[in-house]
C-alpha cells in the first residue's frame, strides 16, 4: 500500500500518482491522434501568420501510437512498483520510468520545408504526451527521492526535458504563435536541441542504473514466489 504505519509515504504518493497518470494520458494519446501531436504549417515568409493543423479525435493508430504504448507500459510498471514494500519492487518502477521516458524517442516530429515556395511544417507534441511526460517525471522524483546514489543526478534530466519539449505546445496554448517562427526555432532549437538530449540521456542512464542497483531485493521476491 502507499501508507507506511501513520504516516503517507509521500515518495510513493508520487509514484502511485506519476504510474496511474501516464496510464491514463498514455493510453489515451496511443489511440486519440489529436491527443497525441498537432502539426504547426508556416507559408512563405512574409505571406501570413502560422497556422495550426489539429487532427481528428478518433480512435486510431498514428504515428505516435507506438511511443505513447511504450510509455503507457512504463507508467503501468511504476504504479505496480508503487503498492508493494518499497524495497521489493523499486527496480521495477526504474524500469518503468526508463519505458516512460524512452517512449519520447518514438515521436514523429518530422520537419519539412519547401526550397521553391519556402513554406515548411513540422509536429509538436500535444495535450496527452505533455502530461505523460509530466507523470512519468513524478514517478521519477518519487523513485530517486528515496534511493541514494549518484543515478540521483537523473532528477537533473526531468527539467531539462520539460524545458526542451513543453515550450511550443504551450506557446500555442497560449497563442503565442510567433515563438514558433522560424526566426525563434533557429535560435531556440540548439539550445532546446542540447536540453533535450541531455535530459534523454540523464533521466535514462539514471534509470537504467538504478534498475540495476535495486535488482538483487528483485531477485529476492522471485525467489520466495517460486518457494
Amino acid at each position: 500500500m502507499i501508507w507506511e504505519g501513520s504516516e503517507i509515504s509521500y515518495f510513493r504518493v508520487f509514484v502511485f500518482l506519476g504510474g496511474f497518470m501516464s496510464v491514463v494520458f498514455g493510453m489515451l494519446s496511443a489511440f486519440i491522434q489529436g491527443l497525441a501531436y498537432v502539426t504547426a504549417y508556416f507559408p512563405p515568409l512574409g505571406m501570413g501568420p502560422p497556422v495550426i493543423g489539429f487532427w481528428d479525435y478518433q480512435f486510431q493508430i498514428h504515428g505516435f501510437t507506438f511511443g505513447m504504448l511504450v510509455s503507457t507500459v512504463g507508467g503501468l510498471l511504476g504504479l505496480v512498483s508503487s503498492v508493494k514494500r518499497y524495497n521489493e519492487l523499486i527496480s521495477i518502477g526504474f524500469v518503468g520510468s526508463f519505458l516512460g521516458v524512452l517512449g519520447f524517442l518514438f515521436f514523429p516530429s518530422e520537419f519539412f520545408i519547401s526550397r521553391m515556395t519556402g513554406e515548411y511544417y513540422f509536429n509538436v507534441l500535444w495535450v496527452g504526451p505533455c502530461l505523460t511526460l509530466i507523470s512519468v517525471s513524478l514517478m521519477l522524483v518519487g523513485l530517486t527521492s528515496r534511493s541514494k546514489g549518484w543515478h540521483s543526478w537523473t532528477l537533473l534530466g526531468v527539467p531539462l526535458l520539460l524545458i526542451g519539449k513543453l515550450p511550443h505546445p504551450l506557446s500555442i496554448l497560449s497563442n503565442n504563435l510567433q515563438f514558433l517562427s522560424i526566426s525563434n526555432a533557429v535560435s531556440w532549437g540548439p539550445l532546446a536541441g542540447f536540453s533535450i538530449i541531455l535530459g534523454f540521456a540523464l533521466t535514462l542512464s539514471g534509470s537504467a542504473i538504478g534498475a540495476w542497483k535495486f535488482r538483487a531485493d528483485l531477485r529476492q521476491i522471485l525467489r520466495a514466489h517460486k518457494s
